[in-house]
């Protein structure tokens, strides 16, 4: 029996709001984040007011979730609300927080910082009138991690399980400063503190890199529902050419821009969306903040869901859409990864899934096991049982404790070889899912084209006006 699709197509006359849900969780595959973090947030998010779509894509390691709220409804407010409901979601310990961000929206400045300013800056900016967003690069989030040694934990027969375990936060308890985790006592008799067997230091994780004049930097993504309240100080103008910016006298003489924003500087950026250094002009730095002019706001494309149950249903229509659309643009393939199985041996000696999957996050990535205080804020501590290492084939030797408190190797319960790393499972409205962008073809010539595809029992399909955000 062939059915035709059913084809939904979104012509608003004002931009939807669009709210965005990451969830990061180190080291997990897809089936895992989805089942214990996609479906109990997606559950949660449809009972949302003025809620259309929601769409996920879970990699492994994170899960995002895009919330396409009703023309009309205000972003920020949605945000809000999003971020109100998340908060009641249980989410298993290893994962993160969910990180909740609007989409952009009217135009994007683009400034920079130096590191030093980066954090006062970004408050600086959120609080300007016509401000909708900031997003940051390079702005980094200390972060104190704790680094067992091996051998050592070895001869005094402790477990990452003890050292988590001691370094805990209680309830109500304030977080220790970092200089006193040291201190922190894993052993009575024989007395063990956390300094025999790891090394404790505090870093700075950015979420990605941003250099100005070859130096590191903190950039900004200003979005802007209207023309931003810029101080008095400030006058945009124009680069002379695509990489280097000019800066007239004027602006060049004016003083500082005032507490919490010195320093900054507009960083332009390529046609791709990446960050890249320019020059600034002056040989001396410039203070005050320059602005360039904004950018404009991404275009709307035509999107393909195909949407249903069944993996061969999906995939035959896919097949289908794509032999129609040869030029159909689908999601970049998984990347190789090394794939860690279970062998017979792990259930004769205790070890389960889970307890592969935890030592290989603390060893890998680290896993969160506390607060500590920093700088008069908290920050998070992560427990790493050893420097990650060059080579995967390395993580055979990682050792692991079995239920009889035994310590073996990886290898001796489970197998590991290299391959592509798992596909990303995506999902839209609370069904499997598999989107195809169809550049250069309109919405009309997209709802025509799929209305004459022969489609299997099961799956519908979707046509929508989407930005790639």
């Amino acid at each position: 029996m062939i059915t035709l699709a059913t084809i939904l197509l979104l012509a608003a006359p004002a931009p939807p709001a669009i709210v965005h849900l990451e969830v990061p969780w180190p080291g997990a595959a897809p089936a895992e984040i989805e089942a214990g973090a996609v479906l109990p947030l997606e559950a949660r998010a449809q009972r949302l007011d003025g809620l259309a779509h929601v769409e996920s894509t879970t990699d492994e390691g994170v899960a995002r979730l895009r919330l396409q709220f009703a023309p009309g409804v205000d972003a920020h407010a949605a945000a809000r609300r999003v971020a109100e409901a998340v908060r009641g979601v249980t989410l298993p310990a290893d994962a993160e927080a969910p990180l909740v961000r609007t989409a952009p929206a009217g135009s994007v400045h683009l400034l920079t910082a130096e590191l030093d300013q980066g954090e006062a800056a970004r408050r600086a900016l959120e609080r300007l009138p016509g401000v909708r967003d900031v997003a940051t690069c390079g702005l980094a989030d200390p972060t104190v991690l704790v680094t067992l040694d091996p051998a050592r934990q070895a001869a005094f027969g402790l477990t990452p399980g003890d050292v988590a375990t001691a370094l805990a936060t209680p309830p109500l308890a304030p977080p220790p400063p970092p200089e006193a985790l040291g201190d922190a006592l894993l052993r009575a008799n024989p007395l063990v503190r956390l300094r025999d067997v790891a090394q404790v230091e505090v870093q700075a994780r950015a979420d990605c890199t941003c250099r100005l004049d070859g130096h590191p930097a903190v950039c900004f993504r200003v979005h802007a529902d209207a023309a931003p309240a810029w101080p008095e100080v400030v006058r945009p103008y124009r680069p002379t050419t695509r990489r280097t910016l000019r800066v007239p006298r004027d602006v060049a003489a004016r003083p500082p821009l005032g507490p919490g924003l010195p320093g900054l500087v507009w960083l332009p950026e390529d046609g791709d969306g990446r960050w890249y250094s320019t020059d600034a002009g002056p040989a001396q730095p410039v203070p005050g903040v320059r602005i360039g002019p904004p950018e404009a706001a991404d275009d709307a494309s035509t999107h393909v869901w195909v949407i249903g149950a069944d993996d061969a249903a999906r995939a035959a229509a896919l097949r289908a859409l794509e032999a129609r659309w040869p030029a159909a643009e689908g999601p970049p393939p998984p990347k190789p990864t090394l794939d860690i199985r279970p062998a017979p041996s792990a259930a004769r000696l205790g070890v389960t899934d889970q307890d592969i999957a935890r030592a290989l996050r603390t060893a890998v990535a680290g896993s969160p096991i506390g607060r500590t205080t920093l700088d008069g804020a908290t920050a998070p501590v992560v427990l790493r049982t050893g420097p990650p290492p060059d080579d995967p084939a390395a993580l055979a030797n990682l050792t692991l404790t079995t239920a009889q408190g035994a310590r073996v190797p990886l290898s001796a319960v489970a197998t590991l070889r290299q391959t592509l790393g798992p596909a990303p499972r995506r999902r839209r409205d609370g069904q499997r899912a598999e989107p195809r962008r169809l550049p250069g073809v309109t919405l009309e010539a997209a709802r025509a084209g799929v209305a004459q595809l022969p489609l299997p029992p099961g799956v519908r399909v979707e046509v929508v006006a989407e930005t790639d955000d």
